[in-house]
């Protein structure tokens, strides 16, 4: 009975160190990973071996396929591989452009090709910069497409492009085929090859000015467009009607915006500045006698 007793007690106790074991298990932010996008199951979704290792901006080339300002999350295809990653980022991530100057959010579009680097000890990312390797051209009205035999021109220039050329518009992913001729482009690429293609037809400039107050903090466009605020800086954005929303250290406030097609709406941010910081005094009673307030 003795011997029943002791081994029941042993079971007991090895039972409550597997449970305490289990309940201070942390997981960590899961980044870096790569899925086949063609495949809906989670069990499809691989760890990216050695990913996101860098402790400076590395030298492969990342396509950015979307970019997620709601959940802090940029989506990318690495191009030597192919290999699609998930990045998660936050308000320390350092966003830089291709000269090392220091770039929002926003700046980060889908088509835009950019280096990684640094990651927190939670994994977040704390550095993206536009790569200098590749060229840009946008507003592009003059172009063609030669499907058969796989040659893009641009006025007077001839360009390849791969097959699986990623091309969108206003974040949404759609064929070479949907491109019209009235249609304005941003294109990407490198040497004499196209990288991407973004429609940016649709889409206005919301200026910023008198932005002092606020430089530092965040704008809020609608309910998907977050960006750090910057002197007197510009936003392209897709048309339609936005509430726009600007805070900082007891200064703020909300309005209404209309953003047209090709058109630049100025908003002044003093006239969003409110009354201002709040002021007000606190008196404490204590009526035991030894007392000590700690705040």
């Amino acid at each position: 009975m003795l011997r029943k007793l002791r081994y029941m007690y042993y079971s007991i106790i090895l039972s409550m160190i597997l449970l305490a074991g289990c309940g201070q298990q942390t997981r960590p932010v899961s980044t870096a990973q790569y899925y086949n996008p063609a495949k809906e199951t989670a069990a499809d979704t691989e760890e990216a071996e050695g990913a996101g290792a860098e402790t400076s901006i590395g030298t492969d080339l990342y396509l950015i396929i979307g970019n997620d300002m709601t959940n802090e999350q940029l989506n990318l295809k690495q191009l030597a591989s192919g290999k699609q990653y998930l990045y998660v980022y936050s308000l320390s991530t350092d966003f830089l452009d291709k000269y090392g100057n220091s770039a929002t959010t926003m700046d980060f579009e889908p088509g835009r090709v950019i280096h990684i680097g640094k990651k927190d000890g939670e994994g977040r990312l704390l550095q993206a910069q536009i790569a200098d390797e590749v060229w840009e051209y946008s507003d592009i009205t003059k172009y063609s497409v030669d499907t058969e035999r796989g040659i893009f021109k641009i006025a007077d220039s001839k360009y390849s492009y791969d097959a699986d050329l990623f091309v969108e518009s206003n974040g949404e992913k759609i064929r070479l085929s949907d491109l019209n001729e009235k249609d304005e482009i941003r294109v990407v690429g490198i040497g004499t090859k196209i990288l991407s293609v973004s429609v940016t037809t649709g889409q206005g400039t919301l200026e910023l000015k008198n932005t002092s107050v606020f430089e530092g903090s965040f704008i809020q466009v609608g309910s998907k467009i977050f960006a750090q605020i910057t002197h007197n800086m510009k936003l392209e954005i897709p048309e339609g009607t936005y509430t726009v929303t600007v805070a900082n250290e007891g200064y703020g406030g909300s309005t209404e915006v209309e953003i047209a097609r090709g058109e630049n709406c100025t908003l002044d941010l003093d006239e969003l500045k409110g009354e201002g910081p709040k002021t007000g005094s606190i008196i404490f009673y204590i009526d035991v006698e030894g007392a000590t307030l700690s705040i």
